[in-house]
């Protein structure tokens, strides 16, 4: 056979396999588009009596009949789409080798170099067919299938909430922008477990973020600033409603992501700034330290109440101990551990719609309380004043000396005093080796 009936004989073999696989697409497409009267019972009928048969109403329905697989499948089901069709198309080409390499060795007519070539051929075209038909499942490996599984959609669901948690949110919140942005966080794990599992968001949970929206939209300041935070609320309101609309679609809920991530992080309200300190922030049990609030600015320039100035440290139930309010405290830490002390400075500025419109203060501090060196009694002309903060006496009794007694002092387990020092309050300190010993001071001053 010549090069000419060859060449022939294999565009005769495509043009079959092409009318073959393209007949049932063109079937299909006249039983989908046309009212034909050959089609079988489940034609599409477009325009039902009673029904807006308009040319803008026709558009409509075949806009809200298009495969919703095919308008917002994922980016992965695309690509395994494509791959497929290719990984077909070299099956076929495949195949029409190796029909044209038997053809050959078939005339070869004794021919060893002829046969040698399509042998190798038939051989090359094998492996790559083979290559083929592990392709698709390799595809499927990686990117899954229908979107779902596989290394690559793994790794995505992997990935870390769109929206995340960058503030520590107290009790202290309540009406302030920072309330609305810690429930607004919370709901958007709803929003991406909803995705994951179910490639969509339910108008419910949509209806929860608008409501939360709203809400934070009270404590916008009353000052330049309004209409940019306005703006991005009103980005997220109409991000929110095209969800709504189309709770399936990948590009609306990314952009939905996108305006979520801007009203939580851009959104320009002032905050009370300052600093904590602790002094001494470490000592033996029981440690009186004095803990202190500097440098505090609230930007709205309203004076902060005393009281609105919160020390607290956490319970052992895991509530909340308020251990004094004011802008410094002292405080003794009776056991042994460390100690982490919070602050919340509250503001007093107002907007029109009464919410607190200066977002609060909030830090903390370690204080470390080392094992106590022993239980120290002390008693003052024989009056123990062990639990007490402070000694009073008329002047003629300090005149005439006061005897100091702490020699009943008992040290820890396992130890002994080695050092004791004094600081008398009048002035005179003593520092000697061993015990405590009794005492004689006089206080001459009133």
């Amino acid at each position: 056979m010549t090069v000419k009936y060859k060449q022939k004989f294999l565009i005769a073999v495509t043009t079959s396999l092409i009318s073959i696989f393209a007949l049932p697409a063109i079937t299909n497409a006249a039983c989908n588009v046309f009212d034909r009267s050959d089609c079988d019972a489940g034609k599409v009928i477009y325009c039902q009596p009673g029904d807006n048969c308009s040319l803008a109403g026709g558009t409509n329905i075949v806009a809200n009949n298009i495969d919703a697989i095919e308008k917002n499948k994922k980016f992965s089901v695309f690509i395994q789409d494509i791959v497929a069709y290719l990984l077909l198309f070299l099956g076929i080409v495949g195949v029409l080798y190796i029909i044209y390499a038997g053809f050959t060795i078939l005339t070869s007519g004794g021919d060893d170099d002829a046969m040698k070539k399509s042998k190798k051929t038939i051989f090359h075209v094998a492996i790559g067919l083979l290559l083929i038909f592990l392709a698709y499942s390799i595809v499927q490996f990686i990117i899954g299938k229908d979107g779902k599984g596989g290394i690559f959609n793994s790794a995505l669901n992997n990935l870390p909430s769109l929206v995340q948690t960058t503030y520590a949110y107290t009790d202290y919140d309540t009406n302030t922008f920072d309330n609305y942005k810690k429930q607004i966080e919370l709901l958007s794990s709803a929003l991406d477990q909803e995705y994951q599992v179910n490639n969509k968001i339910t108008t419910k949970t949509l209806g929860e973020l608008s409501a939360l929206i709203t809400g934070a939209m009270t404590t916008f300041p009353d000052s330049d600033d309004v209409i940019y935070n306005t703006n991005l609320a009103k980005s997220l309101a109409t991000a929110i409603e095209l969800v709504k609309k189309t709770p399936d679609s990948d590009t609306y809920i990314t952009n939905l992501a996108k305006n979520l991530n801007d009203f939580l992080n851009k959104i320009k309200i002032k905050r009370i700034t300052g600093k904590i300190t602790t002094s001494p922030d470490t000592g033996n049990a029981p440690l009186t330290t004095t803990l202190r609030a500097t440098d505090v600015v609230d930007p709205s320039g309203v004076v902060i109440p005393k009281n609105n100035y919160i020390w607290w440290i956490r319970a052992a139930a895991g509530g909340r101990s308020i251990i004094g309010t004011g802008p410094s405290i002292a405080y003794t830490f009776q056991e042994e551990r460390t100690y982490t002390v919070f602050l919340n400075i509250l503001s007093a500025s107002r907007n029109a719609k009464g919410k607190t419109d200066v977002l609060p203060f909030d830090s903390q501090i370690n204080v470390k309380v080392l094992p106590k060196l022993g239980n120290i009694y002390v008693s003052v002309n024989n009056v123990s004043v062990s639990f007490i903060d402070g000694v009073k006496f008329t002047p003629a009794t300090g005149k005439l000396g006061l005897l100091i007694d702490a020699t009943s002092s008992i040290s820890a387990a396992g130890t002994k005093f080695l050092r004791t020092t004094w600081d008398f309050g009048n002035g005179n300190t003593r520092t000697y080796d061993g015990p405590p010993q009794i005492e004689r001071q006089i206080y001459a001053n009133e």
